[in-house]
């Protein structure tokens, strides 16, 4: 029983450590409709519209759009290129696909898991009634 317990109580950390893997990609994805919807609404902009630029801890600088062809594009180590805004939105849209490849991944896991959790659980109440007996 107490071996059973231990195992239990291993399987139930691995739910907890996959829902929250399951929680930060589904906040991923999240992001990336945001940015997808974005890029989308910024190419309808007329050259010098007025925008907020936002720095953060909700600070923002005033600008103007200069240019909606082109995003500048982190992609890693500090390096930024500049590409279409179309190529731009194909990108995110592929990350998004295999953000959402990940969490179906990552959700069958789960309940593979969960299934497993369950069964041990019946057998500890099994052996549980037995000792009882």
């Amino acid at each position: 029983l107490q071996e059973k317990y231990a195992e239990f109580q291993l399987v139930n950390q691995q739910i907890q450590q996959l829902q929250e893997q399951l929680n930060n990609i589904w906040q991923q994805v999240q992001e990336l409709n945001k940015l997808d919807e974005s890029l989308k609404e910024i190419q309808k902009v007329k050259k010098g519209s007025k925008i907020l630029i936002p720095l953060g801890a909700s600070i923002y600088f005033e600008g103007s759009i200069e240019d909606t062809s082109k995003a500048v594009m982190g992609v890693g180590a500090g390096v930024c290129v500049k590409k279409n805004t179309d190529d731009a939105c194909k990108l995110v849209e592929e990350q998004m696909k295999e953000l959402n490849n990940i969490e179906n991944q990552l959700s069958q896991r789960l309940n593979h898991v969960i299934s497993y959790a369950q069964k041990l659980q019946s057998e500890m109440s099994g052996l549980v009634k037995e000792q009882k007996e």
